[in-house]
């Protein structure tokens, strides 16, 4: 899978849709109750991902190929520069791929534990935190 191009990717995401397995790990939560999908590849900008679901609708379950499989990340985000947390947020470089992040969550989320928390300043110097939370894996 790591060879799909975003179309693909944008394809196969959206044909699963009508499994209720599949719906049911759509966990990030819009405020008006929807659940955003992104399609992420392993060498975007994390910088870039966090900026457009920060402008959007402040949270988006993300795919993206890796690992020959499919893994699904819930983000969210706020533009308030604080969320409540266990430990701080690690500050993400910006040059920090999706890719690279996504293994990072492979690394640091064990059973149980709260959504591991980030950090980010945007190009406008407004903060940026938020929540990731590995939700997905299928081949």
């Amino acid at each position: 899978m790591p060879d799909m191009d975003r179309a693909a990717m944008t394809r196969l995401v959206y044909s699963r849709l009508p499994n209720p397995l599949f719906r049911s790990r759509l966990v990030a939560t819009a405020p008006d109750g929807s659940h955003p999908i992104k399609i992420a590849m392993p060498g975007d900008s994390m910088k870039a991902l966090v900026r457009d679901i920060a402008h959007g609708d402040g949270a988006a379950n993300v795919f993206v190929p890796l690992f020959n499989g499919l893994m699904g990340v819930a983000l969210t985000t706020s533009a308030s520069g604080r969320m409540p947390s266990r430990r701080a947020a690690p500050r993400l470089a910006d040059d920090c791929t999706v890719g690279l992040f996504v293994q990072r969550l492979l690394t640091d989320q064990r059973p149980g534990d709260d959504a591991p928390g980030y950090a980010f300043v945007l190009d406008d110097e407004q903060p940026q935190q938020g929540r990731a939370q590995l939700v997905a894996v299928a081949g």
